[in-house]
């Protein structure tokens, strides 16, 4: 009960609980992120894409797109209109696969990889201020519970 003037009042309602916490959470880490990746000229989910290719084991050729949809859990049409936009900035390479023409494999060009330089060191800020105030074992309870939360709204690990 808070006290004013002597008269008490009741607690004020949390709205929705911690589902609106979440929310709230979610706005102000993607309005971190839009802020910071701004002057770069992309958005988090073109960001989320060039962390995505940054997988070491792809060879020459890339990631086949589907592949990549997939292991994004973005919609194919989603993820097309995305490439497009980065394959014109030049950040990345579509290629026809040599034995499918219909397939097409994606991969970082040179500029690509230094996008993702600054991809990084934004994301890591953010990082570094959502965890930067607890210890190290709270930092790791927070992920699991974190990764608790994702796994029960059906969300799974990228596979790339």
């Amino acid at each position: 009960m808070l006290i004013n003037q002597g008269k008490e009042r009741p607690e004020p309602r949390r709205p929705h609980g911690t589902f609106h916490l979440l929310m709230h959470i979610g706005h102000l880490l993607e309005e971190r992120c839009r802020a910071g990746l701004a002057e770069y000229g992309f958005h988090h989910g073109q960001a989320r894409v060039l962390m995505a290719l940054d997988g070491g084991d792809r060879g020459e050729g890339g990631i086949i797109q589907a592949r990549l949809a997939a292991g994004m859990d973005i919609a194919t049409p989603t993820l097309s209109v995305m490439l497009k936009k980065l394959a014109a900035c030049g950040l990345v390479r579509r290629t026809a696969d040599a034995d499918d023409e219909r397939v097409h494999r994606i991969s970082l060009t040179a500029d690509g990889r230094k996008a993702l330089k600054k991809v990084r060191m934004v994301w890591d800020a953010a990082e570094k201020s959502i965890v930067g105030s607890f210890d190290q074992a709270d930092a790791e309870r927070l992920h699991q519970i974190l990764l608790g939360i994702r796994n029960a709204l059906g969300g799974k690990t990228p596979e790339l």
